[in-house]
């Protein structure tokens, strides 16, 4: 017969299970392959198992049960998460990301790449090893209290100021939510940023779509290595979520063409930037998509809101070309103005109250830990002083009253994590994030949770007075000795501080004061006004809004596209595309000093002469291949345009003709 404590643990388990499932299929994109998702599950069950597992540890040792299965479950899940941070998925986030084309070759990539950071922890690990070596106690267990010691020193450091950024910005999202006319203004400035993103990413695309194209038609038919350059062809067909038009000068390519075909390395490192710039693009197209929506949603509420104050019907409409008709669409038209524009501004207003009163009392438990270790019985928690309250003889209560507050640490240092994104370390975007993304995410889940479940334990002092220490408590203390001890203590109470230079915007305002140019401290919530990029993003709005009102999706229309995938460019991002859109360049366009075997250098010389005689090869080889007719066509057709470079699309739906390269080459090395 199960205890109602281990009843309430199977049940979490099992919603932890559900829940990481979720989690996983909202936020990877669909190509993603099954092994990333198999890891992704794997880091959050894991992780979110090590918070299910304090509330029953502390329920059982209050009520001094002592059980066998809380050890192995401790130990299983604790060395599981350590595994995957700092070996397996840091392998995994290269070799989902390289482009090498066997399972040996990515293997080889991801290790190399990670050899600094492999260097970082080897370094720290022969650093306790010489410690343990000077005191003499080198065996097992010292050993892996050493690993404990140092991941809970790196956990806690770093843990204290995300926590402390998610504990002020958490309520402030949500008071800030409620004013639809701030969250309007600060969408409008958001679209304009992501439209000029957006243009950057399209042009990355199209010119890593160029550098394939060239590359695949400058290597010869028979080249050893032709079967690589065709897994590249096939995926720029696969990958290239949209028809590029426009137009490239060949020159503008630079380095870029010089991709080494006789090199598989070459090629891996040219099927790695083209699934990089699709990846950008995705994610950036559905940024855009999301933001947009949030400004139509924030004007429909406005609207609606200043219609009802005019005397207008209380009845939620948009701007949507679909009708509503019927006694069923009025209450439901009426049910949504109840709650967006009545209940939803109070609602999140009182949320962010609660909130905020929870992470007041998080902060001054972090900054009173070394109180109560250097006064004794002194407990200043508010959470421990809870839990004391509880009767002991109520197992739900008392989990209940250390899962809240633990959850919501824990869900301040992922709040922080995810949004990191915006300094472009990673990003999550439902449904659009990539392989390198998730699998970096899910690193970080694991690296945070358990030093985090350690830090609230040292919240709640009564439990270790009423019930003795607990399981999680005896496998950590081991290594929470000396140096360690006193940082796990005294380091929390920086926490108030960090907090109010949040919350004050400090950071931002030194920043801005020491250097405008400098890396600002600043998220989506705290971005700083600029009227140039909000009225620009006024024009895409009204734009956008105008194509969803005659039945196009967002973004339709503003860029050719093909069959279903929209380029989502609006008509500024065009006129700054046409900037990058070229035409054929003849001798009369060439600026004076156009001189490639006087003024380009010898490092350029030498790299044209690579690039001449790797197509003279290819042309030699591919003739036999040939008609004989087709070759003096070619070569008729090269003399005739030895002073322009034909122009040519950058991505079409049947492959350029072969004249294009002879084409370039002539228009270039003539003189």
């Amino acid at each position: 017969m199960l205890h109602p404590e281990e009843k309430i643990f199977i049940v979490s388990v099992v919603l932890i299970l559900v829940l990481s499932f979720l989690t996983t299929q909202h936020y990877v994109s669909p190509e993603t392959r099954w092994h990333v998702r198999l890891d992704v599950m794997l880091a959050l069950a894991t992780s979110a198992s090590i918070v299910a597992l304090v509330p029953f540890d502390v329920y059982t040792t209050l009520i001094s049960v002592d059980s066998r299965i809380i050890p192995v479950l401790w130990s299983v899940a604790y060395w599981t998460t350590q595994a995957l941070t700092w070996l397996l998925l840091p392998i995994h986030q290269i070799y989902a990301d390289a482009g090498d084309f066997t399972v040996a070759s990515r293997l080889h990539t991801a290790v190399r790449e990670n050899l600094i950071f492999y260097a970082v922890v080897g370094s720290l690990s022969f650093l306790g090893l010489v410690l343990l070596l000077i005191f003499h106690h080198v065996n097992p267990t010292s050993l892996a209290h050493t690993i404990i010691a140092l991941s809970n020193t790196f956990g806690i450091a770093t843990g204290m100021f995300l926590m402390g950024y998610g504990l002020v910005d958490i309520p402030r999202v949500l008071w800030n939510m409620a004013d639809c006319q701030l969250m309007l203004l600060r969408a409008q400035q958001h679209v304009a940023e992501l439209s000029e993103q957006l243009t950057e990413s399209h042009s990355e695309l199209a010119h890593a779509v160029m550098v394939v194209q060239t590359t695949e038609q400058t290597m010869p038919r028979r080249h050893p290595l032709r079967w690589a350059m065709e897994v590249i062809d096939k995926e720029s067909a696969q990958l290239v979520p949209v028809r590029l038009v426009g137009e490239l000068r060949f020159e503008e390519l630079g380095d870029d063409y010089d991709y080494d075909f006789d090199d598989v390395q070459g090629l891996a490192a040219l099927r790695r930037r083209l699934k990089r710039a699709t990846t950008v693009y995705l994610r950036t197209k559905y940024q855009y998509m999301l933001v947009v929506r949030n400004a139509f949603r924030n004007e429909d509420i406005l609207e609606n809101s200043k219609r009802a104050e005019t005397g207008g019907a209380w009845r939620f409409r948009t701007k949507s070309p679909a009708a509503r008709e019927g006694m069923a669409a009025e209450l439901w038209e009426r049910a949504l103005f109840l709650w967006k524009c009545i209940l939803r501004p109070p609602t999140l207003k009182f949320s962010a109250v609660v909130l905020g009163m929870f992470s007041f009392m998080v902060v001054l438990a972090e900054s009173t830990i070394w109180v109560n270790t250097i006064f004794n019985r002194t407990d200043l928690s508010v959470f421990s002083h809870v839990i004391n309250a509880v009767q002991e003889s109520n197992p739900v209560g008392i989990q209940m009253v250390v899962m809240v507050p633990l959850m919501y640490m824990c869900i301040c240092v992922y709040f922080s994590l995810f949004k990191l994104g915006k300094f472009k370390l990673y990003s999550l975007i439902p449904h659009s994030s990539d392989a390198f993304s998730i699998l970096l995410c899910g690193a970080l889940v694991c690296r945070y949770s358990a030093p985090m479940c350690y830090n609230f334990l040292s919240l709640v002092p009564v439990v270790a007075e009423k019930g003795g220490n607990t399981v999680f408590g005896k496998m950590m203390g081991g290594a929470d000795v000396g140096a360690a001890h006193l940082f796990n203590v005294f380091f929390p109470a920086v926490l108030p501080a960090f907090c109010l230079l949040i919350l004050f915007n400090i950071f931002n305002r030194v920043a801005g004061a020491c250097c405008g140019c400098c890396v600002k401290f600043a998220f989506d919530s705290e971005s700083a006004a600029d009227s140039s990029l909000r009225d620009k993003g006024v024009d895409i709005l009204r734009q956008e809004r105008g194509n969803v009102q005659a039945g196009f999706p967002i973004g339709e229309g503003t860029v050719a596209s093909t069959g279903s995938t929209q380029s989502l460019l609006t008509s500024s991002n065009r006129e700054s595309e046409s900037a990058h859109r070229v035409r054929p360049m003849d001798r009369s366009d060439r600026p004076a000093d156009f001189d490639l075997e006087e003024n380009i250098g010898r490092e350029n010389e030498s790299r044209w002469d690579k690039a001449k005689s790797r197509l003279a090869n290819a042309l030699s080889q591919s003739s036999a291949d040939r008609p004989p007719s087709a070759g003096a066509n070619r070569q008729n057709q090269g003399s005739q345009n030895t002073s322009a470079i034909q122009s040519s699309s950058v991505w079409q739906e049947t492959r350029p003709s072969g004249r294009f390269l002879d084409n370039v080459f002539a228009g270039l090395g003539s003189k």
